[in-house]
Formats: C-alpha cells, structure tokens, sequence
C-alpha cells in the first residue's frame, strides 16, 4: 500500500464493513439496479462494463434470479483484510482513519466484525516476499479464497452479488475479482485469457 492508495484502500475496507452494518439490503438493489434494461433487450443483449461500469453491472444469472429469495450476499460471504504499510506511520494512520471510519458506519451492531490486520513491512518492501512469508497456512486457515490486491484496485467496483453468486454456482478453486482496463483496447493485463470478455450473456 503506497501513499497515493491510502484512500482507495480505506474507502474499500469501510464499503465492505457496510455490508454488516445494516446496509446489505440497499447495496443488494444496487446490485440488481440495471437488470430491468437487460431483460428489454432480451437474452443476446451482451451489456458492455465499459459504459455501464462494473458496480452495478448486471449479467443474466443475476437479473434472472428471484431478487426476493434468493441468498444475500453482501451478508453472507465474510470478508477481512491484511493490508501491508510500507511503514509505522502509514499503518497507523490508517488505523486511525478506519477506526473513524468505522464508527459512522456502524450506527447498529455490526454482523461480521471485519478483521483488519496491517502490517508495517517497512524492513522488508518487496510484495512476493511478504506474501509469501506472511500468508502461512495457519494465517490463513478458515478462509475459502485469498485475494492478493494493489491499493489501486477499487475493490467497490466489483458487483459483489453478481460475482459471489456465480461463485457459489461454480465453485471454482481459484477466484478473484479483476481489473478490465479502461477500454477494449487498453486492457489491464497482457494475457489474453484473463481480459474481460465482452460477450457476457450468461456471466460476466
């Protein structure tokens, strides 16, 4: 986490903590808000993320799916972070700003405390590294997937109903929210297979 992420980082962590804190049902709509505009054009319809965003991006499963029984999961997938300061004052100032953060968010009893753990890895900067010395198996132990994150990655911009919802379906071993690029022609990665595919009329 650089200087320049402090903000992206802090804003993602106080959006998850939302979710437990009485808002899932709100940001549960959000996730369905454009659904109405799929259905009209019908199932070749092949939204684009580039001008709709990615937040409120819909794809046929969700929009397809009972908005009313179906299973929540703003509440029910449990998410905590290990955030990795590049030094004492950083991760402490971010302590603070979450802790503020925190308390104007949680107006009622939190359903999931967030654990926020930040590390000051200020002796030993290199990221691979401190994955790898960091991330043991006891650390880990009771989680079903690790995301390893950039502080530049708005994690907010994820529809989280629409992707835990495909992941509970497909259970796949490895999963993690990407980053699309900010248009068809500038991709965020090089390799092919992990750009955005923008025929998404089952899944996206």
């Amino acid at each position: 986490m650089a200087p320049s992420e402090v903000d992206i980082v802090v804003e993602d962590i106080l959006h998850v903590k939302s979710f437990y804190a009485g808002e899932h049902e709100a940001w549960m709509e959000r996730s369905r808000s454009r659904c109405g505009e799929l259905r009209a054009a019908g199932y070749a319809a092949t939204p684009d993320a580039y001008v709709n965003g990615t937040r409120d991006f819909p794809n046929h499963l969700l929009c397809s799916s009972d908005a009313g029984s179906g299973e929540n999961y703003f509440l029910s997938v449990k998410a905590d972070f290990m955030l990795l300061a590049r030094n004492e004052d950083m991760a402490q100032n971010v302590s603070r700003i979450i802790s503020e953060g925190s308390a104007r968010i949680h107006k009622t009893a939190s359903l999931h405390e967030v654990d926020v753990d930040i590390r000051d890895v200020s002796l030993n900067p290199h990221k691979i590294w401190n994955w790898i010395f960091l991330c043991t198996s006891e650390r880990l132990a009771g989680y079903d997937y690790v995301w390893f994150i950039d502080g530049d990655n708005a994690l907010r911009s994820l529809n989280w109903q629409g992707f835990w919802q495909q992941i509970m379906l497909l259970r796949p071993k490895i999963a993690q929210g990407g980053a699309i690029g900010s248009s068809p022609e500038r991709p965020a990665t090089v390799h092919k297979v992990l750009r955005h595919n923008g025929d998404a009329r089952v899944m996206a």
